[in-house]
């Protein structure tokens, strides 16, 4: 069983523990009640406008845009609507619906966990905190405070020594190849790629959820059991 092969399991936090799609369809809502006059809840092509312009390459372009598609009459600058609108989707974090009894299941297993994650200490904080996820974890490291990013392999070392574990009884899962696995591979950190997207960095395992991780391990190289 994987208790038994690994001491610890290292998760990443975006797209892994907290489903992206879900917390800005959540802030979304919420935004909408700030502004009933001009957002609808039920609008899904308004609400994708206004999600995506976090994706956008010049995100004010993105915002005048919009303003001028639906008829935002004296919008707020740019820089207010985006501390108002970026500030209510990191505190409007969704777990994927495996994410809690996974993490219960392990801990109940005394499998040390810790968190690795990549973006501004205040942001990635205030996703964990609204997402009631902290107090699972033994180690929280995040690159904004930490100054090496993934997948950069010192955060990977730094979380298994915070652990008390080589990085060679740690498991690292995340959903992103290129640095998630990546940086795992570069520090000697065996790791599981989950959410299907191509393993292009040697990942020593894949499944689609995290939820696998509480059933049997497979030799190496192979894919996980699905969900539990």
């Amino acid at each position: 069983m994987l208790w038994n092969r690994y001491r610890a399991v290292i998760f990443d936090l975006d797209g892994t523990l907290i489903d992206n799609s879900a917390s800005f369809r959540l802030a979304y809502e919420r935004y909408c009640a700030r502004y009933p006059e001009l957002l609808r809840p039920e609008d899904e092509r308004q609400r994708d406008r206004l999600t995506g312009i976090y994706h956008a390459p010049d995100r004010a372009a993105a915002y005048a845009a919009f303003c001028r598609e639906w008829g935002w009459k004296n919008p707020p600058p740019f820089p207010e609507f985006w501390q108002e609108w970026f500030g209510l989707y990191v505190r409007s974090a969704v777990c994927f619906p495996w994410t809690l009894p996974t993490l219960r299941g392990l801990r109940h297993r005394r499998i040390a966990l810790g968190l690795v994650t990549n973006g501004a200490a205040r942001f990635q904080n205030a996703k964990i905190d609204s997402a009631g996820l902290r107090r699972y974890f033994g180690s929280v490291l995040i690159s904004g405070e930490t100054g090496a990013p993934k997948p950069d392999p010192s955060m990977y070392r730094q979380c298994a020594a915070d652990l008390g574990l080589p990085v060679g009884e740690c498991l690292f899962v995340g959903d992103t190849p290129e640095t998630d696995i990546a940086g795992a591979r570069a520090a000697g950190m065996p790791s599981l790629l989950v959410r299907g997207k191509p393993d292009s960095a040697g990942a020593t395992y894949t499944s689609d959820t995290i939820s696998s991780l509480l059933s049997a391990v497979p030799p190496l190289g192979k894919t996980l059991e699905g969900p539990a």
